[in-house]
C-alpha cells in the first residue's frame, strides 16, 4: 500500500531524467519505508523499484548536519515528504519535527533541520507550554525555516520563523482576534488557520485556512489576499473580503499552491470526503506582485 508519492524530474523519459519516490502506507508491511521507482535502462527501460530508506533499527540523527546510511534507519509511520530546498530537486523527509535530505549517490539521510534547534523557543500562544512537532515545515533557499502549527495550537494557528543559523526564533503570523483580516501578519485573522500551503523564493509564504476560501501570502511582514483578477489586496475584515472579487480556492484542506517554479494555484473540486476527482487550475499568478490595495490604516493600530 502506498501512502503518498513525490516525483523528481521526468521519470517517464528515462532513468537519467528522474524518478518517483513512494512512502508506504500506515497499515501495511511497507510502513516506515521509502521506495524509488524508475525506468531501468539496464532492463530495457522497464519500470523497476527498490527500497531506499527505512527498514532498519537505528534512530534518525538528532543533530543538524549529521548523516546515517538510509537503509539502517527506522522511520515512523507518519514520515512524509516536504519541499525541496534551493530548487535542488532532491528528496526531503519530515519526521517528528526534523527535516532530512536523502542523497541518492551516497545512500544517506542528513539532518538539515533539527527539532532541538527550536523546540524550547516555540511555545503555545495561550499556555506558554512547549508545542508538539509542527504540522508543516518549509525551508527557504537561504536556510530560513518556517514552522506552522494549527492542530497543536488549536484554535489559533501560528507560523514561526527560524533563522539560518538557528539562533533566532520568532513568531511571524498569528491570529490574535477576529477584528482584523489582512495587514500586519501578527494581527491577521484566519478562520481555521493559518495553514501553510506553499512557498515561493526567496521569502514568500503562502497560506490558507481550513474553513475559508482564500489563498493569502506573507510578504514583507504583511498579509494580502489573492483576488480573481490576479491582484493581491489587503482587506480590513473578513466581511470586507467577502464583498470583493476573490478567488474561491477552498484552500487549507482542498487546495494548494506549488512550492516553486509554478505560477498556478490548484484545488480539488469537492471535498476529500466526497472523493473529489477533478482538479482546477488558476493562474498565472505573480507571487511577488506589489499589493494593489494596501490598508492605509491598520485595523488594530492605535
Amino acid at each position: 500500500m502506498v501512502r503518498t508519492i513525490a516525483v523528481r524530474g521526468s521519470p517517464w523519459d528515462g532513468e537519467q531524467k528522474g524518478a518517483i519516490y513512494l512512502l508506504g502506507g500506515q497499515r501495511s508491511g511497507n510502513t516506515g519505508k521509502m521506495y524509488k521507482v524508475w525506468r531501468n535502462q539496464s532492463q530495457a527501460n522497464r519500470w523497476w523499484f527498490r527500497r531506499v530508506v527505512g527498514g532498519g533499527t537505528q534512530p534518525l540523527p538528532s543533530k543538524e548536519g549529521a548523516s546515517i546510511p538510509a537503509l539502517q534507519v527506522a522511520i515512523s509511520s507518519t514520515v512524509r515528504f516536504t519541499a525541496d530546498v534551493g530548487g535542488s530537486r532532491e528528496v526531503y523527509l519530515y519526521d517528528a519535527g526534523s527535516v532530512y535530505r536523502y542523497d541518492e549517490e551516497s545512500g544517506t539521510l542528513t539532518c538539515v533541520l533539527a527539532a532541538a534547534s527550536y523546540a524550547a523557543k516555540t511555545t503555545h500562544w495561550k499556555t506558554g507550554k512547549p508545542l508538539p512537532p509542527p504540522d508543516e515545515v518549509v525551508i527557504a533557499d537561504d536556510g530560513t525555516a518556517y514552522l506552522n502549527w494549527y492542530r497543536g495550537s488549536y484554535p489559533k494557528g501560528m507560523v514561526w520563523r527560524v533563522s539560518p543559523d538557528r539562533n533566532q526564533v520568532e513568531l511571524v503570523i498569528f491570529n490574535p482576534s477576529e477584528a482584523a483580516f489582512d495587514g500586519p501578519a501578527l494581527q491577521s485573522y484566519w478562520f481555521g488557520g493559518p495553514q501553510m500551503n506553499g512557498y515561493q523564493p526567496p521569502n514568500i509564504i503562502l497560506a490558507g485556512a481550513v474553513d475559508d476560501r482564500w489563498l493569502r501570502r506573507l510578504k514583507d511582514g504583511r498579509i494580502s489576499t489573492l483576488c480573481s483578477d490576479g491582484e493581491w489586496r489587503e482587506f480590513a475584515t473578513r466581511g470586507d473580503a467577502l464583498k470583493r472579487p476573490h478567488l474561491y480556492a477552498g484552500f487549507g484542506t482542498n487546495g494548494w499552491a506549488m512550492y516553486r517554479d509554478s505560477p498556478y494555484v490548484y484545488r480539488t473540486y469537492g471535498s476529500k470526503s466526497d472523493y473529489a476527482t477533478t482538479i482546477i487550475r488558476f493562474g498565472p499568478v505573480d507571487w511577488h506582485k506589489p499589493t494593489a490595495r494596501r490598508l492605509l490604516k491598520d485595523t488594530n493600530s492605535k
